[in-house]
């Protein structure tokens, strides 16, 4: 009787420990994945920044194309640079009110 107690003993102790490692070990690795989370999320928001920066770039060398490009194109940028214009001034006068 007394052996099969020490038995079950040792087998909840070594259960206890097992455990206790596997613990240690998912502690670790939720840590690499915490580390490998942020690191991706400031990777991402810089290509998200660089995306804003080429957009910038892209729309400025649509509007340089038209404005060098045919009548038709200089008439659709002057179209829209009126419509900012307007959008400008509406900001304005709300502003003043």
């Amino acid at each position: 009787m007394e052996n099969n107690l020490n038995d079950s003993v040792k087998y909840i102790a070594h259960s206890v420990n097992r455990l206790i490692k596997l613990n240690a070990e998912a502690d670790e690795k939720a840590n690499q994945l915490q580390l490998e989370n942020e690191r991706l999320k400031e990777q991402l928001e810089r290509k998200e920044s660089e995306l804003a920066t080429l957009n910038k770039r892209y729309e400025a060398l649509r509007m340089g194309e038209k404005i060098a490009g045919n009548a038709e194109d200089r008439d659709d940028l002057r179209k829209k640079v009126n419509e900012l214009v307007r959008e400008v001034d509406k900001c304005i006068a709300l502003l003043n009110d």
